[in-house]
This record gives C-alpha cells, sequence and structure tokens, in this order.
C-alpha cells in the first residue's frame, strides 16, 4: 500500500502533499516544520498524524492522490 503526507501549515492554512517524509525534508527545512525527521520517522508510522503548533501532518494511506482530494471534498 502506499501512503501520502498531508502536510497543514496553520498560519497560512495552505496543504502540500508529499510522497515520502525524505521529499518533505527536502522542501522545507526543520525549523520551519519544528520538528526533526527522526521524530517524525517514529511517530507518523504509529499514530498516523504529527501536529505542533506550526504544522499538522497527516499520514493517508492511498492509491492516488485524488483520493486524499476525494476524502477532504466529502468531510471525512
Amino acid at each position: 500500500m502506499k501512503y501520502i503526507y498531508v502536510v497543514t501549515f496553520k498560519e497560512s492554512g495552505e496543504k502540500i502533499y508529499y510522497t515520502s517524509i525524505d521529499a518533505l525534508y527536502t522542501a522545507h527545512r526543520r525549523e520551519y516544520l519544528g520538528v526533526s525527521k527522526s521524530r517524525i520517522g517514529r511517530v507518523i508510522p504509529q499514530k498516523f498524524r504529527y501536529e505542533n503548533r506550526l504544522v499538522v501532518i497527516e499520514k493517508h494511506p492511498v492509491y492516488n492522490k485524488s483520493d486524499v482530494l476525494k476524502r477532504e471534498n466529502m468531510g471525512q
């Protein structure tokens, strides 16, 4: 099964989709996210969600990115 990581920035409300934690940390610095890559690697597989004062990072099982978009539009 594939997973997609949805990052929501609390200040702006912007949502960005990533296919891996590595892609997420390539695009953003640790200071910008407020959490280290190793911590996300430990927390996300167990809880499927991480939240701090700057961001919310969620892991969704999907086949396509559109699966996440459909779920959001349905209010789930």
